[in-house]
């Protein structure tokens, strides 16, 4: 079955020849003009490099639900000790159909990039001991990145800028309209410490923290509470605009 060679929504190269085992219909000269097809609709999407070998992602084959076991093993609310996690959270007025398998065959052709878990309506990746996860919620209609990474890890802020970037690029490319309606939203770092869940983070307006920034405010302070305990360091929470 195709379960047995599509593992993950990925196909190899190496087994498009099982997809098409009815030599009569599917004659072994055409494969590449079927491949051509699939991959023009967006059926398939090409991977360059996916360890170590030639191969497709099939949006299609990724499972639908979110994968709650794995997930809490690799990426936990509460970080390892030693590491760092800092997120944004974009929110839009509808489903941005196709963003998912865009920023994954984007991710997927970094170098060093791995896969470790994908559905359909979000991903895992790391590249060395960095862990990015992107997920969506379709009942709020909000986009989640959380990035996390060794406090000793001295490419962090310029890997994290990448990922937004990479985000960013795919809207301006295909989804400009939603763009223009969408909010964004820097994920409270006090919060994230204490494994705080999803739905109850607190989160700071990305023109909020522009605006820090350029008055050279430092500090910000969770649920606008001034105490030292909810305060949250300018440079931690958004290392993309604290220069």
């Amino acid at each position: 079955t195709k379960a047995n060679f599509i593992r993950g929504g990925i196909l190899l190269k190496e087994d498009v020849s099982r997809v098409f085992q009815d030599t009569e219909r599917f004659p072994a000269e055409l494969h590449p003009t079927f491949i051509e097809l699939l991959t023009r609709f967006r059926v398939i999407l090409p991977l360059s490099n996916h360890k170590g070998k030639e191969s497709f992602l099939v949006p299609s084959m990724l499972g639908g639900s979110r994968p709650s076991t794995p997930l809490a093993q690799s990426f936990p609310l509460l970080g390892p000790r030693g590491t760092r996690t800092v997120g944004r959270v974009m929110k839009f007025l509808q489903l941005p159909l196709g963003f998912m398998e865009r920023v994954l065959l984007n991710l997927l052709h970094v170098p060093g990039v791995e896969q470790e878990v994908v559905w359909r309506k979000g991903l895992l990746v790391r590249q060395e001991s960095r862990k990015l996860l992107i997920e969506y919620d379709s009942a709020s209609y909000r986009r989640y990145i959380l990035f996390r990474f060794s406090v000793d890890d001295p490419h962090a802020t310029r890997k994290w800028r990448g990922v937004l970037n990479q985000v960013l690029d795919v809207l301006r490319s295909f989804y400009i309209n939603l763009m223009r309606s969408m909010e964004e939203a820097a994920l409270c770092t006090h919060c994230l410490r204490k494994g705080v869940n999803r739905e109850r983070l607190f989160c700071f307006p990305i023109e909020d923290c522009i605006a820090a920034a350029q008055k050279g405010d430092l500090l910000l302070y969770c649920h606008g509470i001034q105490s030292v305990s909810r305060c949250v360091k300018l440079h931690q929470l958004a290392p993309d605009l604290a220069l």
